[in-house]
């Protein structure tokens, strides 16, 4: 289960597929806590230069962007899917370069 989070692809394992739900699922949270969470995890890549480190983190977002969903469990889809769109793209939208 937890390699499934690797690559955040539908499992027929439907526990599969609420653990990778749970871990996206701070997408779908508010602006706010997306975006602490977004800093947070570049300070947890502070070794990397912004340059090296903004490709990277465009590249992971819009991975995202382009799935068909985001969300495989219906009733996280329906919770967060919308949200997590939104806090994607706006990030995506700030990242300088």
């Amino acid at each position: 289960m937890i390699l499934a989070t690797r690559n955040h692809a539908a499992s027929e394992d439907n526990d599969s597929n609420y653990l990778v739900d749970a871990d996206l699922s701070i997408f779908g949270k508010s602006r706010a806590e997306y975006l602490a969470s977004s800093r947070q995890i570049r300070q947890e890549y502070a070794r990397y230069p912004d340059a090296v480190y903004n490709t990277g983190r465009k590249r992971v977002i819009q991975h995202f962007l382009d799935m068909p969903r985001i969300f495989r469990t219906a009733h996280l889809h329906a919770r967060f899917e919308h949200q997590a769109r939104e806090n994607l793209a706006h990030e995506l939208g700030e990242i300088p370069g």
